[in-house]
């Protein structure tokens, strides 16, 4: 995570990302509740993302922040297409962790900027707001509601080889 975050931003980035990407898996695969780490640490690299598109006039190659996020969710994504692994999780994570870095990442104190990125700021921090209710909110209603309703296979049943392989009848092993 970049140096623009302090510590307590970096835990709640990864404890909402983690209870993010749990429950977006949770509401996708009913049948197969996965608990890891990895909707945490895609948290993180929402928060990454946040970051250098609020504040990317005050870090220091800011691209190379999100290439290099690129790439280790690139091979995450690649490890989640094995038997027991769940990229659901991580998509999960990554929204919560995004929408989450748009209200907490702090704004600009440069006198140079402060105009324009307190509008920005304010307008990111409304969107990500919203966006947190209504991407938990909507995911808690569905998942008291009716969850086996919205079970991949119901709406969406090629959804699946998204977070399997079709080979050696892996995607079997999630007989959802």
């Amino acid at each position: 995570v970049s140096t623009q975050s302090t510590g307590w931003r970096t835990a709640l980035s990864f404890l909402v990302g983690g209870f993010g990407g749990t429950l977006f898996s949770t509401l996708l695969l009913t049948n197969n509740i996965t608990v890891s780490s990895s909707g945490a640490m895609f948290g993180l690299y929402g928060l990454v993302f946040a970051e250098c598109l609020l504040l990317k006039h005050r870090m220091r190659q800011p691209y190379r922040h999100v290439v290099m996020c690129c790439i280790a969710m690139i091979v995450d994504f690649g490890l989640g297409l094995l038997p027991y692994l769940d990229n659901f999780t991580l998509i999960g994570g990554f929204i919560s962790g995004f929408l989450l870095g748009l209200v907490i990442v702090p704004g600009s104190t440069s006198k140079r900027f402060k105009k324009n990125c307190t509008t920005k700021k304010k307008v990111a921090t409304f969107i990500g707001l919203l966006g947190l209710i209504l991407f938990f909110g909507v995911q808690l209603y569905f998942l008291t509601y009716d969850p086996d309703s919205w079970s991949i296979n119901n709406w969406f049943p090629d959804l699946k080889y998204f977070n399997c392989l079709p080979l050696l009848g892996w995607c079997d092993l999630y007989s959802n």
